[in-house]
């Protein structure tokens, strides 16, 4: 059986755009805070 090895991803990569999101302010559920950042910085890589 062949092992998969995932690279982590690097601090900024994962947490700049939560900050970005969370930047205005505003109180947010986690859920809508991923749909926000899949939406904002993911929805072009799929």
């Amino acid at each position: 059986m062949a092992k998969i090895i995932l690279e982590l991803p690097k601090f900024q990569e994962t947490f700049n755009p939560i900050l970005d999101v969370l930047s205005n302010g505003e109180t947010i559920q986690y859920r809508e805070l991923i749909k926000q950042v899949i939406e904002k910085h993911y929805e072009n890589n799929r």
